[in-house]
């Protein structure tokens, strides 16, 4: 059966022919001009999505950590480590030693708990308040070798601690007086009087007491106050039993950890918070 074909047909067979070529670098261009819109629309899209997200991101922090930006770190809900100095040694003169080394806690809302060791000496235990520098002793040691270790650190949040600092830290210091030994074995003495001024009493207070030739620390102690009252004042003698330079200036330190509630003694015996 023969086929046949109208004039239009066989115009358009011959203008496809003709310009088949030409079709096919159209086409190109057409689905090259899509795949770039494409890619257009999924670049726009990412960057829409990555300012979203950092508004977003930025909105929760915001709303879960207030106006401190600091707090919105990784970083910062975590407490910085603590610094502590090389190790000194004082009183090397054939008797018995100190060792003492400063630690420094970088943190304004952390407080450190821990227990600490001068060479083979007994361990002790020792605290370190946010923000604060103090020392860490070692008293009446026969090895000058000056090795440390910091042992069992654990770590308590403190909301709003300069408050609470000044509420409970509150002890005033007067008569302070350094008598030197006259005669050989004769004690060196720093007395003073200490008053618990605040409202509260503490099963435990530190002072810790330091001596001075010049500017430069020659000395150093410490005594530990028990049950030390509200409203209630003690007088204090620290001694050291050796020779001494010439003693120009000396400082007494009371320290007392404030944020420990255990170590507040309420008004019927046992431990907790006392009004």
């Amino acid at each position: 059966m023969e086929q046949s074909f109208s004039n239009q047909e066989l115009k358009f067979s011959y203008w496809y022919i003709t310009h088949k070529l030409e079709i096919r670098r159209w086409m190109t261009i057409a689905l090259g001009v899509v795949a770039f819109l494409l890619w257009l629309y999924i670049i726009w899209q990412m960057t829409f999505f990555a300012i979203s997200f950092k508004a977003s991101d930025a909105r929760l922090k915001q709303m879960v950590f207030g106006e401190n930006p600091s707090l919105g770190e990784v970083s910062g809900a975590k407490p910085q480590d603590l610094q502590v100095s090389d190790v000194e040694v004082f009183g090397e003169d054939g008797g018995s030693v100190e060792m003492a080394a400063k630690v420094r806690n970088p943190n304004a809302s952390w407080a450190a708990q821990f227990n600490y060791q001068f060479n083979s000496s007994d361990s002790q235990s020792q605290f370190i308040l946010p923000g604060e520098e103090a020392y860490i002793m070692g008293l009446n040691m026969r090895d000058s070798a000056g090795e440390l270790k910091i042992t069992d650190l654990s770590w308590q949040r403190v909301a709003n601690f300069k408050e609470l600092y000044e509420d409970r830290n509150n002890f005033v210091v007067t008569n302070e007086k350094f008598t030197a030994g006259i005669q050989v074995g004769d004690p060196n003495t720093l007395s003073f009087d200490i008053k618990n001024n605040s409202a509260y009493s503490f099963w435990e207070t530190e002072v810790q007491g330091f001596l001075y030739d010049g500017g430069s620390l020659v000395a150093l102690g410490s005594i530990k106050l028990q049950q030390f009252k509200s409203g209630e004042a003690e007088h204090v003698e620290m001694r050291w039993n050796k020779r001494l330079p010439r003693i120009t200036e000396f400082q007494v330190v009371p320290r007392v950890n404030v944020v420990l509630e255990s170590n507040i003694m309420p008004p019927g015996g046992g431990t907790g918070e006392y009004h």
